[in-house]
């Protein structure tokens, strides 16, 4: 599911009148990112630069560039930094119809600033005959 809307949401920043290629930040580890990546560019020929770090770090990067900012997307591993990027204005707001004709309502921002790309399961694990009943 992560690379279908991925290659989705990167279409669409290219469609949106982008160049024929797109920057992104990315908290991800390079290795798992770089072939769906590799992938969307073989398929439509759309060049992807990928800039790979801490979370902490690319929010910061995008701070001191600023308006001058390269990023097309940032990705980053979890919702809260993602709300203190949009807090610190860092993103921009995606359109309305955008989101909602891509993406459920339960895996995007309430005002579209940001889309979930997975969903991670919490698991508890114990041993039952070392637990107390």
């Amino acid at each position: 599911m992560t690379s279908r809307i991925l290659t989705i949401i990167l279409l669409s920043l290219y469609s949106l009148g982008l160049s024929a290629e797109v920057n992104v930040y990315s908290a991800r580890k390079e290795s798992l990112i770089k072939p769906i990546l590799k992938d969307f560019s073989k398929a439509t020929g759309i060049r992807v630069n990928l800039v790979t770090g801490e979370a902490d770090a690319l929010i910061k990067r995008l701070e001191i560039e600023g308006r001058n900012s390269p990023a097309d997307v940032l990705l980053t591993v979890d919702a809260a930094r993602l709300y203190r990027a949009r807090e610190q204005g860092l993103l921009q707001q995606l359109p309305q119809e955008f989101a909602a004709e891509r993406v459920p309502a339960r895996y995007r921002d309430n005002h579209n600033f940001w889309i979930g790309l997975s969903v991670r399961a919490r698991i508890i694990a114990y041993a039952s005959a070392r637990v107390l009943s």
